[in-house]
């Protein structure tokens, strides 16, 4: 993650660590990285319960890989 966000391992520690806070700008790499929004990022989890069932597909859609995005992509549009 911390190379498609365009951090070093060591920032990406520092900050998961809590001894250095990100820039605005390096937040948006990282929701990038993670294929969220900054307000998905803030956003406090919720139990599986009361998610709908759309809301669970998206949580599951963020956590793949950009490959598997783009081959879930490319299925989807065969499907359609």
């Amino acid at each position: 993650m911390a190379e498609e966000a365009g951090l070093s391992q060591s920032a990406l520690s520092n900050m998961y660590a809590r001894e250095t806070l990100p820039s605005l700008g390096t937040l948006f790499n990282i929701c990038d990285a993670l294929g969220i929004s900054p307000s998905d990022f803030f956003r406090e989890d919720t139990s599986d319960e009361n998610t709908t069932e759309e809301e669970a597909l998206l949580n599951n859609y963020r956590r793949l890989s950009k490959e598997s995005k783009t081959l879930l992509s490319e299925l989807a549009k065969k499907l359609i």
